[in-house]
């Protein structure tokens, strides 16, 4: 095979009807997609394998492999990147089929943004207490495009049918390997030289960006990172690699304040801060981890042993975190209590993803862990069918319904499905647990 050829998908289970609608319940709506047939419903373990899709390689790196993209998922389609081939590549969602690639100057390795907008949408309704109808206008949610942003520092809009909306991508100047966030009419970006840049969503030009000066010795490190940009009233909640989270102008992109969270050999902020519970949640690569009041930036809490290696995670109102030393902890957001830590010596993990009950964690050079979310005890590893492991997981996972995917460093994107479930099953809340008592 030559280099750079893309391999169709290996389907590693065979194509299911009935059984994956959770008794039947959604193969009788007639409104449902297949796709929505297929993975519909609430998410339960285990998780069993679907299909796979080897990522595409034009073969021309000596170095080891590093997948930080998350896939993104509209209906039934999926949208992901490779980091040894420029191009977004665009996939059935059902059984990973190649259907487009959408040329990028750069290679993709941050999550591509599904836009929302809203439409009036007018409808026959019928008139209580007779045979007639009525119209009713409603507003109702639609896909409004895509941002997809690469490491060459190319933005660029597509519209709804995969097309381009602005002239020409916005250059940010720097590689980009988070998210784009779309507020109001802007687009931001932030870029791994610790610059955050605004731009217009209609044209893509060019409002206003912010460059920290980092000074670093000869002997500081810096880490590849650039946590997406975080929207909180009127300002922007942006963490630098010198260790500082900074308060900007949401109008201008002036800096409003700035607070010292990480020091040390590796200060840098790679996680997004989180905003919960009256909290500003933030951590430094190698810790600490603080809540900080979002009015007077005051610490309201501190711990000192537990940072944050990439993204956090929101569990209602519990932060779970992957540390540099190989732990998975989940922190109160309100008061800074450590709930529960997981850990496995010599692992680094990649982002926790919640799913239902469970905390899905992956080590970057092992294989894909469920935790309870209430507990922090294991309660599944995932075991590829081949009886091999999968090479390590850096990105952060994908869950949408009952499906899970991720790309793996060993270059494979895979999909995981859970078992059938309905949308109203509530088995994975608390109260409603059969191993706890009621109330718990």
């Amino acid at each position: 095979m030559s280099a750079g050829a893309v391999v169709e998908p290996v389907l590693t289970n065979p194509v299911r009807h009935a059984e994956w609608s959770g008794g039947g319940l959604f193969g009788e709506d007639p409104e449902l997609t297949p796709t929505e047939v297929r993975y519909g419903g609430a998410f339960r373990l285990p998780l069993t394998d679907d299909w796979s899709w080897t990522l595409p390689d034009e073969g021309r790196w000596a170095l080891a492999r590093m997948e930080l993209g998350a896939p993104a998922v509209y209906e039934n389609l999926l949208l992901a990147g490779s980091s040894r081939k420029s191009g977004l590549f665009v996939l059935d969602r059902s059984d990973g089929r190649l259907i487009r690639t959408i040329a990028m100057a750069g290679t993709v390795q941050a999550a591509p943004l599904v836009v929302m907008g809203t439409e009036e949408r007018t409808r026959q309704v019928p008139v209580a207490g007779s045979d007639q109808m009525m119209e009713r206008t409603e507003t109702v949610s639609v896909l409004d495009g895509f941002i997809v942003a690469d490491t060459f520092g190319n933005v660029v809009r597509l519209d709804r049918d995969l097309e381009p909306v602005w002239e020409a991508p916005y250059e940010a100047g720097g590689a980009i390997y988070r998210s784009p966030v779309v507020s109001g009419e802007m687009v931001l970006v932030s870029t791994a030289r610790d610059q955050v840049a605004a731009v217009n969503l209609a044209d893509g030009k060019w409002i206003w960006s912010y460059k920290r000066d980092v000074a670093r010795t000869s002997m500081e490190l810096a880490i590849l990172g650039s946590p997406s940009p975080v929207v909180y009233e009127d300002s922007i909640l942006a963490g630098f690699s010198d260790g500082a989270l900074v308060g900007l102008d949401s109008r201008s992109g002036r800096m409003l304040w700035e607070s010292r969270v990480g020091d040390g050999q590796f200060p840098d902020i790679e996680a997004e801060p989180i905003v919960v519970d009256g909290v500003i949640v933030v951590a430094a690569y190698d810790g600490p981890m603080v809540g900080l009041d979002p009015t007077t930036r005051r610490v309201l809490w501190t711990v000192k042993d537990s940072g944050a290696v990439s993204s956090m995670e929101n569990a209602s109102g519990s932060i779970v975190t992957a540390d540099s030393k190989g732990r998975v902890r989940s922190v109160v957001a309100e008061t800074g209590e450590v709930e529960w830590t997981w850990e496995k010596k010599g692992r680094l993990f990649g982002p926790p993803k919640r799913a239902g009950g469970s905390i899905l964690v992956a080590a970057v050079d092992g294989t894909l862990y469920a935790l309870d979310r209430y507990e922090g005890s294991l309660q599944w590893t995932y075991r590829p069918t081949d009886g091999g492991r999968i090479a390590g997981v850096t990105s952060a996972i994908t869950v949408h319904g009952r499906q899970v995917l991720f790309p793996t460093s060993g270059g494979e994107l895979i999909s995981l499905v859970s078992e059938s479930g309905v949308v109203s099953d509530q088995s994975e809340e608390p109260g409603y647990r059969s191993d706890r008592p009621l109330g718990w």
